[in-house]
C-alpha cells in the first residue's frame, strides 16, 4: 500500500523526507528483531517438548545444534548492526542475513522432526506462529520480513518435494495453503508499515519543528535582551538586573558598585568618518571592553555611547581601579585600523549605599562620568 500523498510530498512538506523516516524504520527493525531473537529459546523449547517422546534424542539434537549455531550468528550481525550508526544502503543486506538464517533454521525443524502426522502438522502450525510472531519485528521495513518468510517457505517447499512419497498431507493443499496465509499476513503487515512509515515521518517533522520553534524561540529571547549593534545586554537586561540587585541588597550585606562609560567626543568621529565607522567603533569598543571584566560583571548599552558596568561583591575602590585600567587600555590602543580611529571616555563610579535605591546610585554614577567629562575627560571620577 503507497503513502498517503501528505507524506511523500516533498514540496508540500520539506522538513523530513520519506527517506529520513525508512532510515528510521530500518534502525528500528534492526533492534526489534535482536530482541525478538533474544526470546527465540523460548521457542526452542516448544519444540522440544511437542518432539520430545516421538523422536529420537540424537535426531533432534541434530536440529538444535545447526539452530543454535544459526541463531547465534544472527546474534552477532544483529548486536555489530546495533552499536553502529547504521543506514540502509549499506547494512540492510546484514540484516536480511540474518532473517534469512533465522527463517531457514525455523523451516528445517520439518526436515529432521517430523516423523509422524501430528507432530508434522504441529510443525506447520507453529511455523506458521512463528511467521506471524515475527511480523512485528520487522514493520517498520517489510523486505526483512518477506526474506525470513520466503526462508521458512522454501524450507517447506524443500520438504514436501523430499517426502513426497510418504507425505501425511497433500503437498500442494499445504503449500497453497500456507502460502495464502503469508500472502495474506505479508499484505496486512504492509498496509500498516506504511502507516507505520507515515507516522514516523510525521514524528520526524514534529521534532524538527520542535527544534525550529527552540531556535525561534532563543533567538527571540536573544534579540529582546541583546543590544543589535554591539551585541550588549540592553536597557531591558540593565534594568531587570538593577531591580534584582535592588531587592538582594535590602536582605543582604553585599556591594554593588556601577561604572558609567562615556566615549568621549563620539559624535566628533561620526561627523569625520562617517555613521559606519561610528557603528565599527562601538563594536570594536564594546569587544574590547568586555574582554576586560569578569564573567560575574554586566556590560550593558546605556543608550547612544553610553554604557554601564555593574560590578557585583566590589568594593568602591577596586571599581576606581576597573574604571581606569579600562580608561588607560582604551587610551593606548587604536580600536579600529581602517581608518585608524582612537578613543578616550570618560568614567563615573559609585558604590550602592544601603539608604538608597538602586535608581539614586546610578544617577550618582552618571554625575561623576558627567564631571569627568567637565574635568578635561579620559578621567575616572568618583561618586559624591
Amino acid at each position: 500500500m503507497p503513502l498517503p500523498a501528505y507524506a511523500g510530498d516533498p514540496h508540500a512538506h520539506p522538513y523530513a523526507s520519506l527517506d529520513a523516516a525508512i532510515e528510521m524504520g530500518f534502525q528500528q527493525s534492526v533492534e526489534q528483531f535482536r530482541k525478538n531473537l533474544l526470546t527465540t529459546p523460548l521457542g526452542w523449547l516448544f519444540v522440544v517438548w511437542l518432539a520430545w517422546d516421538r523422536i529420537a534424542q540424537p535426531l533432534l539434537l541434530n536440529w538444535l545444534i545447526p539452530f543454535v549455531l544459526a541463531w547465534t550468528v544472527g546474534l552477532i550481525i544483529l548486536g555489530r548492526l546495533t552499536h553502529r550508526h547504521i543506514t540502509v544502503a549499506r547494512d540492510r543486506w546484514l540484516l536480511y542475513a540474518a532473517a534469512v538464517l533465522d527463517g531457514l533454521a525455523w523451516g528445517s525443524s520439518l526436515l529432521l522432526l517430523a516423523r509422524d502426522e501430528h507432530l508434522y502438522l504441529e510443525l506447520i502450525v507453529v511455523l506458521c506462529a512463528v511467521t506471524a510472531l515475527v511480523a512485528p519485528s520487522f514493520i517498520s521495513h517489510v523486505r526483512a520480513y518477506r526474506f525470513h518468510s520466503l526462508a521458512i517457505y522454501a524450507m517447506v517447499c524443500i520438504n514436501c518435494a523430499y517426502r513426497r512419497d510418504y507425505a501425511h498431507v497433500d503437498a500442494l493443499q499445504l503449500l497453497a495453503g500456507m502460502a495464502l496465509f503469508m500472502l495474506l499476513l505479508h499484505t496486512h503487515t504492509q498496509r500498516t508499515s506504511a502507516r507505520v512509515l507515515y507516522g514516523l515521518q510525521l514524528q520526524l517533522e514534529n521534532a524538527l519543528l520542535a527544534d525550529q520553534l527552540r531556535e525561534r524561540l532563543r533567538a527571540a529571547r536573544h534579540d529582546a535582551t541583546t543590544d543589535p549593534l554591539t551585541g550588549l545586554a540592553n536597557r531591558r537586561v540593565l534594568d531587570s538586573a538593577l531591580a534584582t540587585w535592588q531587592s538582594r541588597v535590602v536582605h543582604s550585606a553585599r556591594q554593588l558598585s556601577v561604572l558609567m562609560v562615556d566615549i568621549d567626543h563620539f559624535k566628533l568621529i561620526n561627523d569625520t568618518h562617517g555613521h559606519e565607522v561610528g557603528d565599527r567603533v562601538l563594536r570594536a569598543f564594546a569587544e574590547h571592553v568586555r574582554s576586560l571584566l569578569r564573567s560575574q560583571d554586566l556590560f550593558a548599552r546605556h543608550g547612544g555611547e553610553e554604557f554601564v558596568i555593574l560590578l557585583p561583591d566590589t568594593p568602591l575602590d577596586a571599581a576606581a581601579q576597573a574604571g581606569d585600567r579600562i580608561r588607560a587600555s582604551l587610551e593606548n590602543t587604536p580600536l579600529i585600523n581602517d581608518p585608524p580611529v582612537r578613543i578616550t571616555v570618560s568614567v563615573g563610579v559609585a558604590q550602592h549605599r544601603e539608604s538608597e535605591s538602586i535608581d539614586t546610585t546610578m544617577a550618582r554614577a552618571d554625575a561623576a562620568a558627567y564631571s569627568a567629562k567637565h574635568l578635561g575627560r579620559n578621567k575616572v571620577h568618583l561618586a559624591a
